[in-house]
């Protein structure tokens, strides 16, 4: 299962999973330590949430190709796609909310 609800909203998985999907929107990268400063964990905690997800397949982690020494993570296709839906579901259930989220997405970029 790529997300159960109940498990990660409110969680710092759903702050991490917000951070990459906006990041995905963006096209920017997202070092592992800049996805686990999104949490305001303590760093050892944000990576096992990391982790977690990784291994739930939410997120992918990867060499940085301009520096070996450091890793990035993304959205995997899945669950970005998730992510769309779930924005989608939220636009034609709630309308005002939609359009707050695409005004908060727009003065983000």
């Amino acid at each position: 299962m790529l997300i159960d609800e109940d498990e990660f909203f409110g969680e710092p998985a759903w702050d991490i999973y917000l951070d990459l999907y906006i990041a995905a929107h963006e096209r920017r990268d997202v070092s592992v330590t800049s996805a686990c400063l999104a949490t305001t964990l303590p760093p050892t905690t944000a990576l096992r949430w990391l982790r977690l997800m990784e291994d739930e397949g939410i997120v992918v982690r990867e060499r940085d190709e301009r520096d070996s020494r450091r890793s990035n993570v993304r959205l995997s296709a899945e669950a970005f796609t998730r992510m769309k839906r779930y924005f989608k579901a939220i636009a034609e259930d709630q309308p005002a909310i939609a359009l707050k989220a695409r005004q908060a997405l727009a003065s983000a970029s």
